[in-house]
């Protein structure tokens, strides 16, 4: 097992609640966050590296961040079982389901193909890029 120097860094930061301007701050910074993502008995629970542009409020009433995943687990496959075949990807994560938030030494460029800022996946967005 390889340890990176944002590993090392981020050790002991871990947050027990997600909390709102944690998440506004990642937008507006454009930092790369790493988050331990619980999920449910369908998906893949562990470590993803994310790169956060929206936060708002689920169409199911949830708070919920719509992330693109660089790398790490996910419940989504492609016709298989490896949970690393189908990254990096756009991700609606559930803040309940968030047990661990955590800044990266990384940043991002805010420029993704086939982000909407008008995220149908919200019914109320928060904030966004």
């Amino acid at each position: 097992m390889s340890l990176l120097l944002e590993d090392i860094l981020c050790d002991g930061l871990l947050m027990e609640a997600v909390k709102e301007n944690s998440i506004i701050t990642a937008i507006k910074t454009k930092r790369v966050i790493k988050i331990y993502y619980e999920g449910d008995e369908n998906s893949g629970k562990g470590y993803r590296s994310i790169e956060i542009y929206c936060y708002g409020i689920s169409t199911a009433g949830n708070q919920v961040i719509r992330a693109f995943q660089r790398e790490g687990v996910s419940a989504t496959k492609n016709g298989n079982d490896d949970p690393f075949d189908n990254i990096p990807s756009w991700r609606l994560f559930r803040l309940d389901k968030i047990s661990s938030f955590v800044n990266t030494i990384q940043y991002f460029d805010g420029k993704r193909s086939k982000y909407n800022p008008n995220d149908k996946g919200m019914s109320r967005i928060i904030y966004h890029l």
